[in-house]
């Protein structure tokens, strides 16, 4: 093992000691914002722009908590890079909703909605491609079997019928699989004609009904919070993190993610796949120092003293 090797030993080290601090926080966080909760009624609660706060903080501790658990078994180049850029954008987020300007707090709310009606909207979307594909491919199926029959009949070859009908049915099973069908194994047992049709009469309303809420509930959301903030403001990262003090560090983790997580010629044709020692001690030093200003910000909202300094108290 060399230098590089071993301080990335040590680093990965650091990182996963701070596991004990992340749960602490975590737990913290969830008691106060469960004491906050009490005092809010659904009229009221989209109106706090602490309670937001202190959401988004709270769900920050768990996910720092599910990447130390995660990510730090052994290291390769996607997973470092895929976890800086993560922790990079987290960082910016809580930055951002430490700051007086409240309408970070307020924007995380309504984009937490947006978020999920737009995923609701983007099921409807997949499912009504799927239904139109499990149609043509019940189409193709019959027509393909009711071909492979006749010419099994005409050459008096019956004995290859089944194998014949099998083959029609797999090559069907793998197109809806190319497609990255959500109901493809669905379909494989109960037909693609019959899955379209549940599809078309169960999951389509109970999808359009999912949205009418979440539409229903950002509408309410949106009145309650102060007029100030209540317009749309389109997030683009560069600019919030230049926001948060952190535009520097956005460029190179952008510019260094994309040139290696992208399959563009360069990252195909490199001789150095892999990140070298030292770039992984570079990111690992940045998500060390990334965590703990995050665990640190969250432990302020939490009243919480650093564990280091328990024992001063």
């Amino acid at each position: 093992m060399n230098k590089q090797q071993e301080r990335a030993a040590k680093i990965i080290d650091e990182i996963v000691s701070l596991q004990q601090r992340v749960e602490r926080v975590a737990e913290r966080l969830k008691t106060k914002l469960s004491e906050v909760e009490k005092s809010l009624g659904d009229s009221s609660r989209y109106a706090s722009s602490d309670y937001w706060r202190l959401v988004a903080f709270a769900d920050g501790m768990v996910k720092v908590r599910l990447i130390i658990e995660q990510n730090f078994h052994f290291i390769e180049t996607f997973g470092i890079l895929a976890t800086t850029r993560y922790m990079l954008e987290l960082l910016i987020w809580l930055r951002l909703l430490k700051s007086s300007e409240t309408w970070y707090c307020f924007t995380y709310a309504k984009q937490l909605i947006t978020d999920k009606r737009d995923h609701a909207k983007e099921h409807l979307a997949k499912v009504r491609s799927e239904i139109n594909l499990f149609k043509q491919l019940e189409r193709k199926e019959s027509e393909e079997s009711i071909k492979v029959i006749r010419h099994d009949l005409a050459t008096s070859r019956s004995d290859l019928l089944p194998d014949a009908i099998r083959t029609v049915m797999e090559e069907n099973d793998r197109s809806a699989r190319r497609q990255f069908c959500l109901y493809s194994e669905d379909a494989k047992t109960q037909g693609f004609g019959f899955q379209a049709y549940l599809m078309e009469t169960k999951i389509i309303p109970q999808i359009e009904t999912e949205i009418e809420q979440f539409q229903a509930l950002k509408t309410n959301a949106v009145a309650q919070m102060p007029r100030s903030v209540q317009g749309h403001k389109p997030w683009k990262w560069k600019e919030r993190a230049a926001a948060a003090g952190m535009i520097e560090q956005f460029e190179f983790v952008y510019a260094y993610t994309s040139r290696l997580l992208h399959a563009t010629p360069t990252s195909l044709t490199t001789n150095q796949k892999n990140l070298d020692w030292h770039e992984i001690v570079m990111f690992l030093d940045f998500l060390y120092v990334s965590m703990l200003d995050a665990i640190e910000m969250a432990e302020y909202l939490a009243d919480l003293k650093p564990v280091a300094r328990i024992s001063e108290a």
